[in-house]
């Protein structure tokens, strides 16, 4: 089975995404932090449903889309996955 566990970069990056959504709509901030767990859960049925992060060209970092954020992972072996971050899609990963 796969184990997907989040970065606490990943963590901090939902904290702070969650919180400015917040500020406007405390409802909607709770549903997007739903919404990046489904999609998260779509990497344990299928890990290389993510395209390659343009920036780097390596197969085992990924993302997905969701709205206009990006979820990036890495893909250490078919049962250890990490979430390396979560990020507006406009920002570019360094």
């Amino acid at each position: 089975m796969v184990e997907i566990t989040l970065a606490a970069s990943a963590w901090n990056d939902l904290d702070s995404i969650t919180d400015y959504i917040a500020q406007d709509s405390p409802r909607y901030a709770q549903e997007f932090g739903e919404w990046v767990f489904r999609r998260i859960e779509q990497i344990k049925e299928f890990p290389q449903s993510g395209r390659v992060v343009p920036e780097f060209q390596n197969e085992e970092l990924r993302e997905l889309i969701l709205h206009k954020y990006r979820i990036v992972y890495r893909i250490y072996s078919l049962e250890q996955i990490v979430i390396l971050r979560i990020v507006h899609g406009a920002k570019l990963l360094n």
